[in-house]
């Protein structure tokens, strides 16, 4: 997408900071003075602060108070550059309020405010979601999905080209498990009227059985040989299970409004002549060993990330090979500037062990690939683990949040049509999920408390669903256009919205360059409360509010509703127009 408009804030702050720079150059130091500055928590300290007095109290021989003072005395605001402030031994460095403000209010007027095109001519490949056929779609796969989703979106955004892909677990010794616990326990009958239920039935079986017999493992080991060798029986079960997994994975996406580019599990790259050829090669560089029972492991233990098996005594591929192949298939295929893979933290050793091997292999573009990890998700306090069958299915989660949320908006006081009750509960009910997930650091523990998360008054998604709702009620008949505004009648909590509202670039860059939504969905916390503020104290439809303060009160609400609904849809939540 074209700047334009979208730099016109930016390139005027911008245009500040190197008059700051400028003046300060008068010091001439041996070091950055760029690296001085900073911008401040409040307003009060300006808009720009700079350190360089304590930087300089040894080569000029005096307190930082004093040569803080001394320049401040001395320069004079010039330019973008209105006020200049010592305090402590910082200077502070105040903009020209009326360029800035104008800037904000003029830039977000436009529906994709927020948007660039830093990211032009740039491929992000994103692997997320990813769940493993002939498994029920738990609330473990959520948190990948969610962070994935709404990456990809900022990305987007910020104008690369993304490539979404969700590499389906469809491939290894579990569905040996599931074979060998067909044969034993199963019922085609049942497995073709309900694939998914029976399937995790005979998994966790299978796993409950195998602990007292050892043995069991060895036959599924077997199956899954024959798998990867193409034999007819053992390809028959696989395609059933991964036809009824695949169609129910995508009500759930449909439900969560979340789309891929691209569905490539395992299993594309399994037993064949690629896998052969990437052997080779590791053979030639010497990091690959032969163990005592001819298994084959990848040895890096000189760059301090141990030992991984890479192909089983019988020939079977193990997922680290076929995370190899996928990785050189994916660079061939997309030219990606860099490849991430949102993947639970429990695997941080294994990805550092593929990035290493591909790096070794003279994979140039392996630094550009990044595991961008998570923690748990808990439900009363427990881990979810399929082999025990402990599991607590997506759909259900996701419907209970729905039907409370139907019930709290039954409750309030504000009238809901009930033709339009569904949609609303559907909308807050998963927006409350997605928040809930995407405003926590994404290393963290989940523990769902419901009061929490559909709370309208707290830090959650309700809260800013209903922020936007309240905006676009203030604006129902009203048609705003930008004009230039009079700065010298905002009162204070309005210029703290209105700069709140500048930040919103800033901050979609900062979660992206981070991997890190938590830092966009509190900043629309901290927005929406804001908003509240200027809802309470700044009055549009009152008598006592004349043409051109309602004109300029309108015109930061639209603001407001633009950036909250570009926010709301970078996290992968609906804008609601009333709730």
């Amino acid at each position: 997408m074209p700047l334009g408009y979208l730099d016109d804030h930016m390139s005027i702050f911008e245009d500040f900071r190197h008059n700051v720079l400028m003046m300060l150059s008068v010091f001439d130091p041996i070091f950055d003075i760029n690296s001085t500055l900073s911008i401040p928590d409040k307003r009060e300290f300006g808009n720009i602060t700079t350190n360089i007095a304590f930087r300089l109290k040894d080569t000029l021989k005096k307190s930082p108070i004093a040569i803080a003072n001394e320049f401040a005395t001395a320069a004079k605001p010039n330019g973008l550059v209105s006020k200049i402030e010592a305090k402590n031994g910082y200077i502070n460095f105040f903009i020209n309020n009326e360029a800035y403000i104008n800037a904000i209010l003029e830039g977000a007027t436009h529906e994709d405010y927020g948007s660039s095109d830093v990211g032009a001519n740039k491929v992000v490949v994103f692997d997320y979601s990813s769940p493993n056929i002939a498994k029920p779609f738990g609330v473990a796969h959520l948190r990948s999905t969610i962070i994935g989703d709404s990456l990809s979106k900022c990305y987007n955004f910020l104008g690369y080209k993304c490539v979404r892909i969700n590499y389906l677990g469809d491939w290894g010794t579990q569905f040996g498990k599931l074979m060998e616990g067909y044969k034993r326990w199963g019922d085609i009958n049942k497995i073709k009227n309900n694939p998914l239920e029976e399937s995790m039935k005979l998994y966790v079986k299978f796993n409950e059985e195998a602990e007292k017999d050892p043995e069991l493992d060895n036959y599924a080991r077997e199956w899954f040989k024959k798998l990867e060798l193409h034999d007819k029986e053992a390809v028959e079960l696989w395609s059933l299970f991964k036809t009824a997994s695949i169609n129910y994975f995508n009500k759930i996406y449909k439900l969560l409004k979340v789309e891929f580019d691209s569905i490539d599990g395992e299993s594309m790259y399994g037993r064949g002549n690629s896998s052969e050829a990437v052997l080779k090669t590791l053979e030639k560089l010497s990091i690959t060993k032969i163990e005592s029972d001819n298994s084959i492991i990848i040895d890096l233990e000189g760059y301090g990330l141990g030992k991984t098996i890479i192909q089983k005594n019988d020939g079977s591929t193990i997922y680290m090979l076929r995370d190899i192949l996928a990785a050189i298939d994916r660079q061939k295929r997309y030219m990606f500037d860099r490849s991430v893979y949102v993947v639970g933290s429990d695997q941080n050793l294994h990805f550092k062990q593929l990035f290493k091997t591909l790096e070794l292999m003279g994979n140039k573009w392996a630094t550009n690939c990044t595991h961008v990890e998570f923690g748990l998700i808990n439900i009363s306090g427990k881990k979810m683990s399929t082999r025990k069958g402990r599991i607590v299915l997506l759909e259900d989660v996701l419907k209970q949040s729905i039907d409370r949320v139907e019930g709290i908006i039954n409750k309030r006081e504000e009238h809901t049509k009930a033709s339009d009750m569904a949609r609303i509960a559907n909308s807050v009910g998963i927006g409350a999920i997605k928040f809930a997930i995407l405003s926590h650091e994404r290393r963290s523990t989940i523990d769902f408390d419901w009061d929490r998360i559909l709370d309208f008054n707290g830090d959650t998604g309700p809260y800013i669903q209903y922020a936007y709702a309240r905006a676009c009620k203030l604006l129902e008949k009203n048609n705003v256009i930008y004009k230039k505004i009079d700065v010298s009648i905002l009162a204070e909590h309005e210029i703290d919205l209105i700069y709140e509202i500048g930040e919103f670039n800033n901050i979609i860059k900062k979660s992206a360059n981070e991997f890190q939504i938590s830092v966009l969905a509190k900043y629309l916390i901290v927005l929406s409360r804001l908003f509240s503020k200027f809802y309470e104290l700044s009055p549009i439809n009152d008598v006592s509010t004349n043409a051109k303060l309602k004109e300029l009160r309108l015109l930061i609400v639209y603001s407001f509703s633009v950036v909250l609904k570009n926010g709301l849809m970078l996290l992968g939540m609906d804008a609601i127009n009333s709730m």
